[in-house]
């Protein structure tokens, strides 16, 4: 199929915003990537994590003239909220879920262009980001990766929000969202991974984890499989045969090397795609494994 030249599609996301002068230093003893370095305008993808390096909560940071704002999946918010909350000790940082805010994604070929008529377009790079007026009223625009090429949150107010959409382009459906973040190979949180879910198992390192930052929760087990060199299992992206239930299981032989996480049709390349886990022997692209009772997938 052939993508509007601009879309836009409202997203459901949870929303934290961090004041007070230590947030960034507290921040950045409790995600993965750098936070203490940000200057406004930056941003970046983070995980908060157990003491054992698992994923509480995937975080989208960006960092403003006067707070950080943080997206990250619908019911993570509150929980990552509480885990914050629960290690504040002395900071002087204050932790508020936003509401009656919304957010939409803008993607597609002329997005910047768009927006850079609107006066809304950050500089490159994931979690760049500007604050405007617009018509009369603060919008965040914030540069993400949630499928290939270019890509924006948006977040303003409900009335805000529909004036953004009719300079936005076309409405995608939401289904083809999903087929192209899956074609991209981007992981989404309570999807492909969670709380059981070691951070440098989802393929993520080099967008969300700095080895060099210092001190965070789950550091120590994070630093162990990086010396390492790996994870037993690892996050793929497979053609597939044949539509499937995510929660299929891969096999090689007739024994079980990994599972489904997401499926969807192509939306531009046609056959079905899907993500998921397999062990590291069986990960390299062009290996074929067994779907299920009867299906074949490929690892691109």
């Amino acid at each position: 199929m052939t993508l509007p030249e601009c879309f836009y599609l409202p997203l459901e996301r949870d929303l934290l915003r961090l004041t007070g002068r230590d947030r960034q230093s507290f921040l950045q003893g409790m995600v993965t990537n750098e936070i203490a370095s940000l200057t406004p305008g930056q941003g970046c993808y983070a995980f908060h994590l157990t003491s054992k390096g698992q994923i509480l909560a995937d975080c989208r940071v960006a960092c403003l003239e006067d707070s950080l704002l943080i997206d990250t999946e619908p019911g993570w918010g509150t929980p990552l909220a509480e885990s914050l909350d629960h290690h504040l000790v002395m900071e002087r940082v204050k932790i508020t879920p936003l509401t009656g805010i919304l957010s939409t994604f803008v993607g597609g070929e002329e997005a910047e262009e768009i927006l850079r008529g609107l006066q809304l377009l950050p500089e490159p790079g994931e979690g760049s980001n500007v604050t405007q007026s617009f018509v009369g009223q603060q919008v965040i625009v914030v540069r993400t990766h949630w499928i290939a090429g270019t890509g924006f949150m948006i977040y303003a107010s409900a009335e805000t929000m529909a004036i953004v959409h009719d300079s936005a382009g076309e409405l995608l459906d939401s289904a083809v969202f999903e087929g192209l973040r899956i074609e991209a190979g981007i992981p989404k949180g309570r999807v492909d991974f969670d709380e059981k879910t070691l951070a440098p198992e989802t393929g993520q390192a080099s967008r969300a984890i700095h080895y060099k930052k210092g001190c965070y929760i789950g550091q120590e087990v994070v630093a162990r499989i990086d010396a390492r060199g790996h994870t037993n299992r690892g996050f793929v992206r497979l053609t597939l045969d044949a539509l499937v239930a995510p929660g299929t299981k891969l096999y090689t032989d007739g024994k079980e090397v990994g599972w489904l996480t997401s499926v969807a049709p192509g939306p531009t390349l046609g056959e079905p795609r899907a993500l998921g886990y397999l062990r590291n022997e069986f990960a390299a692209p062009g290996t074929q494994v067994a779907v299920g009772e009867s299906g074949m997938g490929v690892v691109v």
